[in-house]
């Protein structure tokens, strides 16, 4: 079935009373199942269901500040990234958090218009902005990039490009449409090319697309100035189509190229939209049909979203949104209304005849039997005898091969060839023959809805009425229904029950529903019945539904019953018939459905499968030999081929959007890709959980179901509404469980679980009045102890006080001592006379002279900072200069120094222990620079990091190791007290202040692995002008 031969269904959807006469520029469907819609007037998220919009008027966490947005995509986390008319909008994977972000110093976007966002990968969103070139967005680094790319194929200035659209072809490169035409952007080269035909196949000329599209394989489609079609796969095929009447499309106004299906395209244009089907070759109209609520206008598709679950959303000019379910409408449907306008059809009755390739049509009103070539399509039409109200319509082919057909008055036989008729008056003044089978070889049964049953021989020229006896009583009859197997002819009627005849024993059984009995028959009005397999015989009865009578069952037991409860589309069936794959097809007010007697599965089919009609009111259910159904409704038929149809088994999805705490105004953001647990206070129980379920296929019959363990635990369904409340919850654990259903009986896959956990008040537990009796019970004890020991307390503290004071006073004198003797080093002072002597020696009076006054201003230096607990820094630098320089005049040229102190530092203010610093210098200069054979380099630094006093001390010398190896081979080991002793200050001072200051030594290696030096870095608190040390 070509897919132009009939009018696609399309189904208005409620968005368009959102956004009344607002243009979609962008139809997404995100990773939940959601449907974003990018309109001028908000961005509006739909479920099938359930809607809420995004723009500037919204709630908190719905506001943007754009009100009119162009595309949406999605990240590997779920993010959206929506590009608007004020910049790029982004909304977290919980959907309650918008951030937009516009042009600023620290967002430079090129513009605030951003026609188009696509992600070339994982990390790079391409940004389309308006006036602009090419520009991505890094997400990790949130780096935005305006690429140079070097221009190929052109001599246009790089600024002029403008880029509006992009697509990633198979090759992996990016496609885009600019306001100078179409170019090629290697990304790995950054390289932009101009798109021409020479890129694409091995063709001469130049070409410029007039349009511009992808399908859903990933080819690209193009129209080119000589009106023709193609079909490209990046570096793999191109494929030309020249299509009749397309430049006069073409001319009309063509806005886009967009996929319809796996196979076909839509071409959008001011005169129309187009299908093309590249397999067939078939080009025509698109022709879309809608209900009693909606009648698609005939305006351009601006937009079209795929859904995964194959529906296909469609947005037309005019802000009108609608869906089609392509991949499910297999039924189609037959107008016979048009071809003749004047008359009323009622219900129609379809026979097909395909040995003569002919369909025999015939209504309950017209006053002919409809004759249709299948071959030539021609129509011819039999007169009915007795044309008139509820002139009958069925027929049948008897096993000679004769046609036969009910009239209102009499059986009228047609030869299939000729056409010729012959009629057959019913005795007497019987009148509405309303259904007639044939039971044996040329041996008829006539059913009147007056009358009651009429035996029909035509052989025999029989046609007698069958008397009201052996079990039989006159009644309107409505269908019949032979089994050949059981020799049963079985009679349903109007109010009257069911009638079984044997035809063997010539007895007739009547049953009737028997309110005592649940296993009777399950009403009194049978309208179709249809022999089964399994020993059953099957039957539409009304008010129960479906009802099925088993051979080998008693007959108190032998009647089941199939109604809504049982998943029947209504409990008005109005007709059923067997395929030759043994399944029962139903007509309904409800529309069509299929059951399977062994499964008891049942399959809705409504008009979005193409059924147009879906109330059907009488028994019009035929099938031919290949296994084609017709069904008959009041101005055409359906006729379907079972084997082919795709039932709609996609399940709905639960998705939580929101968990409120009533009365304060609270949410609480619910991810709704992931299960979480809430906690909640005793006074936080009164709650508002707020879902939605996505299914677009008939979305107002999911039925969704909640449960809440422990509040009680049977499952409740939802009524009318997508939030439920509960209020003044008792503490305690609950689970919050929630699952839906879609019209066709599908279960949704995936079952919403919402821990919640509310908290008893703490005045309420056992704990509390646990710990209450032990609190006063030890309040008592404690304070009885607490009098009885205070005094002892005191007098031992005195004591203690006393005892502590007197050794730490000692202690601290001894520490000063022995301070001062490290400053005042005996191996220093004789090094230093030494040197002293040496120049004099030689001679170098002087530098004997300086270096005597040097030593002699440090004596004087450390003996007066020796009589202070702290002095200033600056006094400390002070001494240390005159430390460093006697040591550098001691060892010529043996290393330079420098002491940097920033700027920002009082040290006339700042105090520290003196000669704090003197002991890692020393360390420095001895052990570091003394041994190293080239000339050394000490580096002080003095400043402030983080509230701190912050010093470091860095040599270049032989480093800490190989200053061990040295020392561990000389004779004389000079024994260094400096550290030692300012540890034990740091000892004692700790009892004086809390602050505490640190040091740490590094060494230092070069690339090779080399020692070059070792770093000291010493951080002493900078509060209340004091620094306290203390060695780590």
């Amino acid at each position: 079935m070509n897919s132009w031969s009939q009018s696609f269904f399309i189904e208005k959807t409620p968005l368009s009373n959102i956004i009344t006469n607002s243009s979609v520029e962008d139809i997404f469907q995100d990773n939940e199942g959601f449907v974003w819609f990018a309109t001028h007037t908000g961005l509006v998220q739909y479920s099938g269901s359930y809607s809420r919009v995004f723009s500037p008027k919204s709630r908190e966490g719905q506001n943007t500040k754009s009100e009119f947005f162009y595309k949406v995509t999605e990240d590997t986390e779920k993010n959206l990234w929506i590009g608007s008319r004020d910049g790029l909008v982004f909304i977290d994977s919980t959907r309650n958090r918008v951030v937009t972000y516009g042009q600023s110093e620290d967002f430079p976007l090129p513009n605030n218009r951003i026609f188009d966002v696509f992600f070339y990968n994982d990390s790079l969103l391409f940004l389309a902005c308006d006036r602009s070139g090419l520009t991505y967005l890094n997400i990790n680094s949130f780096e935005l990039v305006k690429p140079e790319p070097i221009l190929e194929g052109s001599d246009l200035a790089l600024e002029r490009i403008w880029v509006r659209e992009h697509w990633k072809g198979s090759d992996e490169n990016l496609y885009i449409r600019t306001s100078e035409g179409y170019f090629i952007y290697f990304h790995g080269q950054n390289k932009l090319s101009r798109l021409k035909e020479s890129s694409i196949a091995n063709i001469n000329s130049e070409f410029y697309p007039k349009i511009f599209g992808q399908d859903l394989s990933g080819d690209f489609w193009f129209i080119d100035h000589d009106f023709i079609l193609y079909r490209w796969a990046p570096g793999q095929r191109l494929d030309s189509f020249d299509l009749e009447n397309l430049e006069q499309i073409i001319h009309s106004g063509v806005f886009g190229i967009f996929p319809f299906d796996s196979i076909q395209v839509i071409i959008a244009s001011n005169k129309g939209n187009y299908l093309f089907n590249p397999e067939s070759g078939n080009f025509g109209p698109l022709r879309l049909r809608g209900n009693s609520y909606f009648e698609p206008i005939d305006a351009r598709i601006v937009s079209i979203g795929h859904m995964r679950e194959g529906p296909i959303f469609v947005s037309f000019r005019a802000g009108v949104t609608g869906m089609i379910n392509p991949e499910y409408q297999d039924f189609q449907f037959v107008e016979i209304q048009k071809r003749w306008p004047d008359e009323l059809m009622n219900t129609v009755f379809v026979l097909d005849d395909e040995e003569n390739g002919t369909r025999y049509i015939s209504t309950f009103l017209y006053p002919s039997i409809i004759v249709e070539d299948l071959e030539t399509g021609e129509f011819r039409e039999i007169p009915k005898e007795y044309p008139g109200n509820l002139s009958s319509n069925r027929m049948l082919i008897d096993s000679s091969g004769r046609l036969w057909i009910c009239q209102n008055r009499g059986i009228m036989e047609v030869n299939r060839e000729t056409l010729e008729t012959t009629f057959y008056k019913a005795p007497g003044d019987a009148v509405l023959l309303f259904d007639m089978v044939e039971a044996n070889w040329g041996e008829f049964y006539v059913g009147s809805f007056r009358e009651g049953l009429f035996r029909f021989v035509p052989d025999l020229g029989v046609f007698e009425k069958v008397e009201e006896d052996k079990g039989w009583v006159k009644t309107q009859v409505f269908c019949l229904t032979y089994d050949p197997l059981r020799k049963s002819l079985w009679i349903g009627t109007v109010r009257n029950g069911l009638f079984q005849y044997d035809v063997q024993s010539d007895t007739f059984y009547h049953y009737m529903p028997d309110r005592t009995n649940p296993n009777s028959i399950g009403g009194d009005w049978i309208r179709s019945i249809a022999v089964g397999p399994d020993d059953k015989i099957w039957f539409a009865v009304d008010p129960a539904g479906l009802g099925s009578f088993n051979y080998l069952a008693h007959v108190d037991s032998a009647f089941q019953s199939f109604g809504l409860n049982e998943g029947m589309p209504s409990n008005f069936i109005a007709g059923i018939v067997f395929d030759h794959h043994q399944k029962l097809w139903m007509s309904s007010l409800a529309g069509l459905a299929s059951f399977d007697p062994g499964t008891y599965e049942v399959s809705t089919y409504q008009p979005d499968n193409g059924t147009r009609n879906q109330t059907f009111y009488y028994n019009n259910m035929s099938v031919n030999s290949n296994n084609e159904i017709f069904v008959g409704s009041t101005d055409g038929y359906v006729k379907f081929k079972p084997g082919i149809l795709k039932a709609n088994h996609v399940p709905p999805k639960i998705s939580l959007i929101e968990f409120e705490i009533l009365g304060r105004n609270q949410n609480i953001k619910i991810n709704p890709f992931s299960n979480q647990e809430i906690y909640l206070k005793h006074n936080e129980n009164n709650i508002r959980i707020e879902f939605a379920a996505i299914n677009f296929t008939r979305p107002e019959k999911n039925e969704i179901f909640y449960q809440l363990q422990n509040h009680p635990d049977n499952w409740q369904k939802v009524t009318g509404s997508s939030q439920i409340y509960f209020s003044q919850l008792a503490p305690g654990s609950y689970n919050f469980r929630l699952r839906a259903k879609s019209g066709d009986g599908v279960w949704s896959s995936n079952e919403v679980q919402l821990p919640i956990f509310i908290a008893k008040p703490f005045y309420n537990s056992w704990w509390f009045y646990t710990i209450l009796g032990i609190v006063v019970f030890f309040g008592f004890y404690f304070g009885y102890r607490y009098q009885l020991n205070n005094k002892l307390k005191e007098n031992r503290l005195k004591t203690e006080k006393k005892n502590i004071k007197s050794k730490m006073e000692k202690q601290l004198a001894n520490l000063k001592l022995l301070s001062l003797r490290s400053q005042m080093n005996p191996h220093f002072i004789f090094n230093c006379l030494n040197s002293i002597n040496r120049f004099i020696l030689i001679n170098d009076n002087d530098t004997a002279s300086e270096y005597l006054t040097k030593f002699s201003r440090l004596i004087r230096k450390v003996l007066d900072n020796s009589r202070e607990d702290k002095i200033t820094l600056e006094k400390d630098i002070e001494t240390l200069k005159l430390y460093i320089e006697m040591e550098k005049m001691r060892f010529i040229k043996k290393f330079d120094y420098s002491i940097n102190v920033d700027e920002g530092l009082e040290l006339n203010k700042l105090k520290i222990q003196p000669m704090l610093i003197q002991p890692f210098v020393e360390n420095a200069i001895w052990h570091g620079l003394m041994h190293k054979n080239t000339k050394g380099l000490l580096e002080i630094f003095i400043g402030s990091r983080g509230g701190e006093l912050y010093i470091q001390i860095k040599d270049d010398g032989i480093g800490r190791e190989q200053s061990k190896k040295i020392r561990s081979g000389l004779q004389f080991k000079h024994k260094s007290y400096g550290m030692r002793v300012t540890q034990e200050r740091m000892e004692m001072e700790k009892y004086h202040s809390s602050f505490v200051s640190s040091s740490r030594v590094t060494d230092l290696y070069c690339s090779e692995g080399r020692p070059i030096g070792t770093l000291v870095e010493i951080c002493l608190p900078m509060e209340s002008n004091e620094v306290i040390f203390s060695n780590q």
